[in-house]
């Protein structure tokens, strides 16, 4: 008795969604991450150079 395989692949548009959701995580990591800078440099204190290296100057 054979089995017959099950098909393991997935549509093309399944891909592009993952594709889509990976490629907007960097942005949309980036921009939660920015508001925050000044209440992190009032808390953490650090140095002006460090604050002012950041992505957000």
């Amino acid at each position: 008795m054979t089995a017959s395989p099950t098909s393991t692949r997935k549509s093309p548009g399944f891909l592009a969604l993952i594709l889509g959701a990976l490629t907007a995580l960097g942005p949309l990591s980036i921009d939660m991450y920015l508001p925050s800078l000044p209440a992190l440099q009032r808390e953490l204190g650090p140095a002006r150079w460090a604050s002012s290296s950041s992505p957000s100057r």
